[in-house]
């Protein structure tokens, strides 16, 4: 449809909200500057002429290119010159390649169609895209949109540009303390043409070595990026790093380089040249809400001046996130069985029960925990966990006991390796002190995996029996009889 009308001569547009003799009042208004469709019938012809409702003609695209481009947003030069390669076009004509998709983009960032679907589709002749129409697939057909543009594009990062914040989000190193990073969106593409609103203004560098490629996994690009430590709470991994975008801000923050903010994923130490990595979100501690965060931030030269090229893999959404099943692992260490002469004879998962306000916990299914891989495994979908329950017994001995250590593990997701300790008293008379040591291993698949590591601090023969705990977990113990 895009060529059909570029091939054309003249288009004639009839505006039936309009009225000739209250242009100033009513062109703003107009719903013919806010459907998708509209949008290639008003750049793709040679000629456009506007008509209002009584069908008098009010004037065409090049005498109102000044007041459609207010509207619209769309470039001026392509109101008034029109386009390259069609088959009517002038010396001054632009060329579709010769702007950055995030720019085009924009120009749908605030036109409707009455087909979720339709607003991936109008675009189709803009990118010279071909790709068939499947409705019913709502959202993805726009995804699916961008995908085959990057095949075709492999140069223009603008893509990825989604996200800029009208506010003109500065990432800064040295001022870090109002901002923190938002747990990750795991989204790797735009939802919409909505999210690029604010990239009206980017331009494509006049020299660019920057190259990426959609895989399997996600989209492999290699771009500077710069490590930023961030403030406590603000991630998981202490930094995060920032991509540096090839496309720019051609008017605003001309000083600035834009930037995607990156979250490595579990497993990456921040050393590798090589890393696999999700977009996060960025935003003020005090907001709230999801549409004052940005994910694409502008960073200071002076501050991009410490760089590292890096060969960076952006995950697929959804990889890694949603629901999980968990398997929490015991291991101890070898001088825990060895002095104490302990075995363990079953795990227990607790679910505290929501419907009292009081520390009431009921118990879980049994054959959660596996005594051949030392594993207790917590199904997603299942209540939450709150707490292990960890039962040991003497191997031998003239008065056999048994010993419970509660692990508290609401909080795990705050903080990935945390060490607690406990004290208690043996039948023996002897005063053990253990550590338990909780951590965050890894996630694969639809799973993550965590490791409880327990072992012997020291063991003493009159130390009082206490309990100690820290701020983040709680390690305590009850001792009874077999």
């Amino acid at each position: 449809m895009f060529n059909w009308y570029s091939d054309s001569a003249t288009c004639y547009a009839f505006l039936g909200d309009v009225s000739a003799n209250e242009i100033e009042r009513d062109l703003p208004k107009s719903r013919w500057f806010t459907r998708g469709w509209t949008l290639q019938e008003l750049i793709a012809p040679a000629k456009v002429y506007f008509y209002d409702r009584s069908w008098k003609q009010f004037g065409d695209r090049q005498i109102l290119a000044q007041k459609i481009a207010h509207v619209t947003r769309i470039d001026l030069d392509v109101l008034r010159h029109g386009l390259v390669g069609r088959r009517h076009w002038s010396d001054q004509a632009v060329s579709l390649n010769s702007l950055c998709i995030a720019r085009k983009m924009s120009w749908a960032s605030n036109r409707v169609t009455s087909r979720q679907e339709d607003i991936a589709y109008c675009l189709l002749g803009i990118f010279d895209i071909n790709m068939p129409l499947l409705y019913g697939e709502r959202d993805c057909a726009f995804e699916r949109l961008q995908e085959e543009i990057i095949r075709r594009s492999d140069s223009d990062d603008s893509i990825l540009a989604w996200g800029l914040s009208s506010e003109a989000t500065v990432f800064s190193p040295q001022d870090m303390s109002n901002l923190a990073i938002a747990p990750a969106t795991q989204e790797l593409l735009a939802r919409s043409p909505k999210a690029f609103e604010n990239c009206r203004d980017l331009v494509l560098p006049h020299s660019s070595d920057v190259s990426f490629s959609l895989t399997n996994t996600g989209i492999n690009l290699r771009i500077p990026t710069i490590s930023i430590e961030l403030p406590e709470g603000g991630s998981n991994h202490g930094y995060c790093l920032v991509g540096l975008l090839g496309c720019s801000s051609g008017i605003v923050m001309r000083s600035h380089m834009l930037g995607i903010i990156l979250h490595p994923l579990h497993g990456d130490d921040g050393q590798h040249t090589t890393r696999s990595v999700f977009r996060g979100t960025t935003g003020h501690l005090s907001t709230v809400s999801r549409s004052n965060y940005s994910t694409t931030i502008f960073v200071s030269t002076r501050n991009a001046i410490r760089r590292t090229e890096s060969n960076v893999t952006i995950v697929r959404k959804n990889r890694q996130s949603g629901w999980f099943n968990e398997s929490y692992v015991i291991n101890f260490s070898e001088d825990f069985c060895k002095n104490l002469e302990w075995y363990i004879v079953d795990v227990t998962g607790w679910s505290q029960m929501p419907e009292f306000h009081l520390p009431r916990y009921r118990n879980r299914d049994p054959k959660d925990w596996d005594p051949s891989t030392m594993a207790y495994t917590h199904f997603a979908g299942d209540d939450p966990l709150d707490m292990l329950s960890l039962e040991f017994s003497i191997w031998f001995g003239p008065s056999p006991s048994s010993y419970t250590l509660d692990i508290e593990v609401g909080s795990r997701n705050d903080h990935p390796e945390v060490r607690s300790e406990a004290a208690f008293e043996s039948t023996d008379g002897r005063r053990v002190k253990i550590t338990v040591t909780w951590v965050d291993e890894s996630t694969i698949h639809r799973w993550r995996i965590f490791s409880v590591n327990i072992g012997i601090v020291q063991v003493l023969l009159d130390s009082p029996d206490i309990a100690i705990q820290d701020d983040k977990r709680e390690a305590s113990t009850r001792r009874g009889s077999i």
